[in-house]
């Protein structure tokens, strides 16, 4: 499976529940609009799109002004247009915590953590 970069596409507009997505020549062609709001989520390629809208698709909303359910439609749609052409684990739930930028806390790195009296002591 190949990945698709996301391009900035000047002729579209971009309008709640329809993200005006279209791939052409192994590119992945988005309103202007979208892109930057992607981009600056740090996201440059198709798999990386469908992993954030798949993990984080409240902060997506949100950062577009539109509501969650206008978003969800958008990428169940470019969801369709991607499958088979993308990899599958861009719609995994595995992937999700890594795509929100989430890390394992302390406790799923390494089991719990004791206190000693240094970690409550008042260092002030």
């Amino acid at each position: 499976m190949e990945d698709l970069p996301l391009v900035g596409d000047q002729g579209k507009q971009l309008s709640p529940g329809d993200f005006a997505a279209r791939i052409e020549q192994g590119r992945l062609l988005v309103p202007a609009a979208l892109l930057a709001v992607v981009r600056g989520l740090g996201v440059s390629t198709a798999v990386q799109l469908m992993t954030y809208l798949t993990a984080s698709s409240s902060v997506v909303a949100n950062l577009l002004s539109w509501d969650k359910a206008d978003l969800d439609r958008a990428r169940d749609e470019l969801a369709q247009s991607l499958r088979g052409r993308i990899d599958e684990s861009a719609f995994s739930s595995k992937r999700r915590r890594r795509a929100s930028g989430a890390l394992p806390g302390r406790s799923e790195q390494r089991g719990p953590r004791s206190f000693t009296p240094d970690d409550t002591a008042d260092h002030g």
